[in-house]
């Protein structure tokens, strides 16, 4: 999508978890969008969503959520200024939007700006391509490989056998598994 043109093309993980692991090596920004209240939560969040965050954005700041937000901003602020950053980093930016106001998405958009200016500014944006790239096609080898093998396993025939034996008592796993993996490195 970046070679078609668009400026800018946003990708909605499911929640926290190994899929943002991922998506940090799709994406030349990392945001976190939190809730009102969930500042409370940082503690129980895995660490590593919060590192990966280059913006956290605390989303309905408005009503009789806006103060509850900006607590959540504030205990998002504090927690981020713990984090070892170096000298040519961006800094982590925590911004307030409200979609029912319509505020705050400006915001995030020239930070957006500020940040990507910056790293291609200071080489951290062509460095986390290549990580990216090299992430993606080391993905891609594991892929074609586990394909392969599942092939092969399945062709070969024999777990489900070393499976009864194991289950008879006749050998122990990690015989059948030694068996297994013999068998196809000898292939």
């Amino acid at each position: 999508m970046d070679a078609a043109g668009y400026d800018f093309i946003f990708i909605e993980t499911v929640g926290v978890g190994q899929s943002e692991t991922m998506a940090t090596n799709l994406v030349d920004i990392f945001s976190l969008i939190v809730g009102p209240g969930s500042g409370d939560e940082l503690q129980g969040i895995k660490k590593g969503i919060t590192e990966y965050a280059d913006i956290f954005i605390v989303n309905k700041n408005d009503g009789d959520l806006k103060s509850e937000a900006s607590k959540t901003a504030s205990d998002y602020k504090s927690a981020i200024s713990y984090y070892k950053k170096s000298d040519d980093t961006a800094d982590k930016e925590v911004l307030l939007v409200s979609a029912i106001e319509q505020t705050g998405m400006k915001k995030v958009i020239e930070t957006i700006q500020n940040i990507v200016s910056q790293n291609k500014k200071n080489k951290n944006f062509d460095e986390r391509r290549a990580k990216q790239f090299t992430y993606w096609i080391e993905e891609e080898v594991r892929e074609i490989i586990q394909f392969n093998l599942q092939k092969k396993i399945k062709e070969d025939g024999s777990i489900s056998q070393l499976s009864q034996k194991v289950m008879d008592g006749k050998i122990q796993m990690f015989e059948a598994i030694e068996a297994i993996t013999q068998n196809l490195q000898n292939k």
